[in-house]
């Protein structure tokens, strides 16, 4: 047993009682002993504007002035209040005593005297008053609480409860209280300085287990009171026990049942039963005021279903008087989720054209509600003309189709989940099928690389290769294979015929050779005419634009156009490409020569260069002069036409060359020529930048 004295003090701190006389020279304070207190002195000067020359504080019966205060002095202070105060302000003079005790009780005299007006004197009687020392409460039979507790008592008994008051004045007013309640006011001083009250309870009941009785001593409401509580304990027999809990429990989680018992005293001791053998509490016996629980924790599983638990509770004190309570434990879990094929079937051996089901089976209570199946994380719908019918647990595909491979799986739904199935594979055996479209290539002066990809299962065994014109079939060693798919490369060289040339692939795996070869076309790529009227235009200090014509060659691929501006010096300034031959050149230098070379690729071949002259002018406005050696914008057109002529001249004489010197061999160069050695474009730079005008053109 738990037994203590609890002392209340309240945090309320209530200001001194200032009381006006009826004769309005005297004020009433009343303080409270070790604390502080404020005296007040109140005045106002006759003349406008006077001010406090000297303040002195009296106490009846002393001759000397309990505080000095010298407007032309510093402050002091006596021997009868060593920590006394005085704070000033407009029409106050205010005395502040600190720890008063009864001394310090009595009448004070406040003296203001002005430099003009007259004197002016006020009276403060100070009342002190003593709180009590201390309090006690008790039982006549068993004397004073042990650890703050009376009893433990039997119901229906009779208790003379004493509260005994020692000093304070003026003497205090002693009552009992039962929480809110107050019991008993009456009281009576039974000796020096001690007051006393006698609570008498005919007949102890039930509802004063656990209650609180307090005794109160007060002679002042500016502090609160002094008060002492204990606690009644009884003796008292459970009067119920109930299990609580949820109502169905889920397999898989933890589920807490609570075992509650009331009106026992000392607490009930409380124990578990589950299938009538012990099994431990998570929490045992833990007191709430009046109300004892325990906590029991299983880890239900399906097996628990309709499983019988109890709890007893039973008075340690009067161990042979238990009550009981029973509950059954109410199971249910989600659903348990298999996907499999068909027992009749051989997974290894489904082919296009076969009739396929699946069977989706499900453990689960309450029922599943609901069974829906899904391929490759699609919903899959009843749909009878493609072959996709829906039955219970079952899903069936008739005359299967290579692309309803893939995973499958099943959901299953009831009251409390929805769970998926493992996936199950479905693969379709079926010949090797093109992956890739018709697909052409052009060839120039180096080898190219044909890539052909195709789609089968089982994976094949070997890709071969054939040109049109011929009747020799080439086989491809090399087969990467990725998932489903399988890719084969094979290399083509120029040839000294010039001439285009058709070309096939196809694949073998066990379900026999691909019905259809993949076809490719590989074209001879023809040099292409350089670019001709480029013209320069908006020629600043620090930027110029140049636009030249499309040539009329037919195209065998994407052209691109480059642009490639020099220094006098052949310093390269900046390159850039575009998909028009239409160029703004900027950050310039004023009044400096530029050569710009213009080129266009298609496909693997780039023409000869165009170059263009050009000087920026030396101030922002536009110069006369924009091309070198020239005075008027029509002659620079001249000259630039003239450089463009021959730069066309020497590229159609140096085409001629290359094209008689690949040709005269019997056999094509095996090796790739030697790579275009000018500097790559740089598309990030920002000097050279197509022209906008052209590019939307």
């Amino acid at each position: 047993m738990v037994l203590r004295v609890r002392v209340t003090v309240f945090v309320l701190l209530l200001l001194p009682v200032l009381i006006h006389s009826l004769d309005d020279q005297v004020w009433m304070v009343t303080g409270v002993s070790g604390r502080t207190i404020d005296l007040p002195c109140y005045y106002n000067p006759r003349t406008a504007g006077d001010t406090p020359k000297l303040i002195l504080w009296y106490k009846k019966g002393d001759r000397s002035p309990v505080f000095r205060y010298d407007g032309r002095e510093s402050q002091e202070k006596d021997s009868v209040r060593a920590e006394s105060l005085m704070s000033t302000s407009r029409g106050t003079a205010t005395l502040t005593l600190a720890r008063i005790t009864l001394l310090h009780a009595g009448i004070y005299e406040c003296r203001v005297e002005f430099f003009r007006s007259p004197t002016h004197t006020s009276l403060v009687n100070l009342t002190v008053v003593e709180t009590p020392r201390n309090v006690e409460v008790l039982d006549r039979r068993s004397g004073p609480p042990k650890h703050g507790v009376l009893g433990p008592y039997q119901e229906g008994m009779m208790v003379i409860f004493t509260c005994l008051a020692r000093d304070g004045w003026p003497l205090p007013n002693v009552t009992w209280w039962r929480g809110k309640k107050m019991l008993d006011g009456g009281w009576e001083v039974s000796g020096p300085s001690l007051v006393r009250n006698d609570l008498v309870v005919s007949r102890l009941s039930r509802d004063w287990h656990n209650d609180t009785l307090t005794c109160i001593a007060s002679n002042t409401h500016l502090v609160p009171p002094i008060s002492v509580s204990t606690i009644i304990h009884m003796y008292l027999l459970p009067t119920s026990v109930i299990i609580s809990g949820p109502a169905v429990a889920r397999e898989g989680e933890h589920l807490r049942l609570r075992c509650t018992s009331r009106g026992s005293r000392p607490s009930a001791l409380l124990t578990w039963m589950m299938r009538d053998s012990p099994v431990p509490a998570e929490k045992e016996n833990t007191v709430y005021g009046r109300v004892t629980s325990s906590t029991l924790l299983i880890n239900v599983t399906r097996e628990d279903n309709s499983a019988k638990v109890t709890c007893r509770a039973a008075n340690p004190a009067m161990p042979g008087s238990p009550i009981t309570n029973t509950t059954k434990l109410n199971v249910h879990y989600p659903p348990s989720v298999h996907a499999s094929l068909g027992r009749s079937l051989q997974p290894g051996m489904l082919k296009e054209g076969d009739d396929v089901y699946f069977t989706c089976s499900v453990d689960a209570n309450p029922p599943a509600t609901s069974i829906n199946w899904y391929h490759e994380g699609g919903s899959q719908v009843q749909n009878v003309t493609a072959g996709i019918i829906i039955s219970g647990d079952s899903l069936v595909i008739q005359r299967a189709h290579r692309s309803r491979s893939g995973k499958y799986s099943c959901l299953a739904t009831n009251t409390l989940a929805t769970v998926a199935s493992n996936p199950v594979t479905l693969r379709i055996r079926y010949a090797p099928e093109c992956s890739t479209s018709p697909t052409t290539y052009f060839i120039y002066d180096r080898p190219i690389k044909v890539t052909c990809t195709v789609s089968s299962f089982p994976p094949v065994t070997a890709i071969q290769w054939q040109w049109n014109s011929s009747v020799e079939v080439l086989r491809t060693t090399a087969v990467i294979h990725y998932l489903d798919q399988a890719t084969a490369y094979l290399h083509v060289y120029p040839k000294h015929e010039q001439e285009d040339r058709a070309l096939s692939c196809w694949a073998i795996n066990q379900m026999g050779i691909q019905q259809k070869p993949c076809a490719f076309s590989v074209k001879v790529a023809k040099m292409p005419l350089p670019l001709s009227s480029c013209g320069l235009a908006n020629i600043t200090a620090s930027s110029l634009s140049l636009t030249c014509q499309r040539p009329h060659t037919p195209a065998f691929g994407t052209a691109l156009y480059r642009a490639e501006v020099y220094l006098e010096n052949n310093t390269l300034f900046a390159n850039v490409t575009s998909s028009t031959p239409s160029f703004k050149v900027s950050r310039l230098d004023a009044d400096t020569i530029y050569q710009i070379k213009v080129y266009v690729t298609y496909g693997p071949v780039t023409s000869q260069p165009v170059v263009v002259s050009a000087v920026t002018s030396r101030t922002t406005h536009v110069p006369r002069d924009a091309v070198r050696g020239t005075r008027a914008s029509n002659v620079g057109g001249v000259l630039g036409g003239v450089v463009v002529t021959a730069a066309v001249v020497g590229g159609v004489v140096w085409t001629q060359h290359y094209y008689t010197q690949h040709c005269r061999g019997n056999t094509p160069t095996p090796a790739p020529t030697k790579h275009d050695t000018r500097q790559t474009s740089d598309d990030t730079n920002p000097d050279v930048v197509p022209d906008v005008g052209e590019l939307e053109h």
